[in-house]
């Protein structure tokens, strides 16, 4: 698979944030403008490559969320929206004195949130949730209570769980979307278990009120069919991101990969 192969590219690099051991993938320098992605919740940098590998416009760099894949979780445990935006802040820097000042930020679902108030890079939200479904707050109650146990954690990060929880996210469900839950399942890294317990945590931030207020991404794209928000129009995204183009494609939660064509189009990757 292309994607496969455009991964081995990537250059892996720690940096320290805050305390916070962070990791950053970096694909080859071909000259164009940074462009910076993070995932969301319960995933790592993988969950963006469908649309960061065919970037055309820009030099895709990858981010682990904190306390996702390779980047550790804050040494006193803290799981709040200040933390979070202090260390993307710090991150967004970092890489600007690494690589070169970002010209694009793409965040997925959580990843969003890490956006602060005071970016003045461009910025793509995917499937933001300003306010959680009951649907939502009730899967991140029950993962908040299922992994306190070794054996929920070993069954989450399993394989057939990783495909079966992927796949059930879909909208759009053709052999070329479960392929790549498919193809995510298998390379994104397994969190540990005081991994998943931190991200159980991290999830119940989406039930804090005005989450995005002083918050103004310039595109923000939505899928149809996502159940994760309660926002699922683009009048009722537009209240909560006045400033901000909306779109909204094909599918549900996981449109950067149900629809990432489309989705690459509107970002003009």
């Amino acid at each position: 698979m292309i994607l496969n192969e455009w991964t081995r590219h990537l250059e892996k690099t720690f940096i320290s944030v805050h305390g916070i051991k962070t990791a950053i993938f970096a694909s080859p320098d071909n000259g164009k403008p940074v462009a910076l992605f993070l995932h969301g919740i319960n995933g790592d940098h993988h969950g963006l490559v469908p649309l960061a590998h065919a970037a055309q416009n820009y030099r895709p760099i990858l981010v682990d969320l904190v306390g996702h894949g390779e980047t550790d979780i804050p040494r006193n445990g803290a799981a709040d929206i200040t933390t979070i935006r202090r260390w993307f802040s710090q991150v967004v820097d970092q890489v600007a004195k690494r690589y070169g000042r970002p010209a694009l930020i793409v965040t997925h679902s959580f990843g969003c949130y890490a956006a602060g108030r005071d970016n003045q890079i461009k910025s793509v939200f995917i499937c933001p949730v300003p306010t959680a479904s009951k649907f939502y707050t009730q899967m991140s109650r029950l993962g908040d209570f299922l992994f306190k146990t070794r054996l929920a954690v070993a069954l989450y990060n399993s394989f057939p769980f990783s495909v079966a929880r992927g796949v059930k996210l879909l909208h759009i469900r053709t052999k070329q979307t479960i392929d790549l839950v498919v193809f995510l399942s298998k390379v994104s890294r397994a969190a540990t278990v005081k991994q998943r317990r931190y991200q159980a945590r991290l999830a119940l931030m989406s039930n804090q009120e005005d989450i995005f207020r002083g918050i103004n991404p310039d595109i923000v794209i939505i899928g149809l069919a996502d159940k994760v928000a309660d926002e699922r129009t683009a009048a009722q995204m537009q209240k909560v991101f006045r400033s901000a183009t909306i779109n909204s494609v094909p599918g549900g939660h996981l449109a950067p990969i149900e629809n990432a064509d489309e989705v690459f189009a509107i970002i003009g990757l």
